[in-house]
């Protein structure tokens, strides 16, 4: 999933230190469900604070310990849920709840599904305006690749937002 992602930043990131700045701006959400899973995690943490291009790193963990809970400098939550609050859309889960339950379907699944979802929490350095001033539509690709489900969901979020969407199939 991250490899080409990864490869591309640091290729930036290597660009940049030779002088090749590039024009764009890139912010990188990365979620897995433990901190374990964030492969290439410090190595992304520094292309970041060495700050030689436009980067910025939101990592993520959706099933986080206790240790995880009380680091600040990481988000907590899905992808797709960290994409919802920045835009301030409902949680996934909160959203197939409400259309249920609309359609006067049995939601005691999505009901149970939404109380073990991790609410998102933003890195602390990374205040959601910064994010959304970040992700202007005019200029603005989310290029994807993970769980299909999730990819679905983050489409979603982009169309609604007016962003263009492409994804990596896996």
């Amino acid at each position: 999933g991250l490899a080409p992602f990864a490869s591309m930043i640091k290729e930036l990131h290597h660009k940049a230190a030779m002088g090749e700045l590039p024009s764009a701006r890139y912010t990188l959400f990365h979620a897995n469900r433990t901190f374990e899973e964030l492969g290439y995690h410090e190595v992304l943490r520094s292309i970041e604070a060495e700050r030689k291009f436009d980067f910025v790193y939101v990592p993520s963990v959706s099933r986080p310990t206790q240790k995880e809970l009380a680091d600040s400098t990481l988000g907590k939550g899905r992808a797709n849920n960290l994409l919802r609050s920045v835009f301030r859309m409902p949680l996934k889960e909160e959203q197939d709840l409400q259309e249920a339950s609309g359609r006067g379907e049995d939601t005691t699944e999505i009901k149970k599904s939404l109380e073990k979802t991790v609410r998102p929490i933003l890195p602390q350095h990374l205040p959601r305006e910064l994010l959304l001033e970040r992700m202007e539509a005019e200029r603005t690709v989310i290029l994807t690749c993970g769980n299909p489900l999730a990819m679905d969901d983050i489409k979603i979020i982009a169309e609604a937002n007016g962003l263009r969407f492409e994804k990596e199939d896996w």
